[in-house]
């Protein structure tokens, strides 16, 4: 199966050849643009569940930012996790909010 030369581009949904002969035209589709499946929602839930995945992201983001510090202050000294622990929260913490914050 070949790869269409319009799969990365946002610009093209669809290319549809068109070839003349003796019995009349005919037109073949070579590329069209698969869309996502569309999410229903209610017209309430919709800020809701916006809401819902900002609070995740920013959960992850949390998690990830402290277990990288806590990594790097154990690997600077020993039990670096525990004297850094605080620090560590906070600006994990601070970084999770920013993610928050553009709700």
């Amino acid at each position: 199966m070949e790869t269409s030369p319009f799969s990365n581009s946002k610009f093209v949904e669809r290319v549809t050849v068109i070839s003349g002969g003796e019995g009349g035209f005919a037109s073949d589709e070579v590329y069209r643009l698969k869309k996502g499946k569309r999410r229903r929602l209610s017209r309430w839930a919709k800020p809701v569940e916006r809401l819902y995945r900002k609070s995740l992201q920013a959960q992850n983001v949390f998690a990830s930012v402290l277990l990288d510090r806590s990594s790097r202050s154990n690997r600077k000294r020993r039990n670096g996790f525990l004297r850094d622990g605080l620090v560590n929260t906070v600006r994990a913490h601070r970084k999770a909010a920013k993610k928050l914050k553009n709700l």
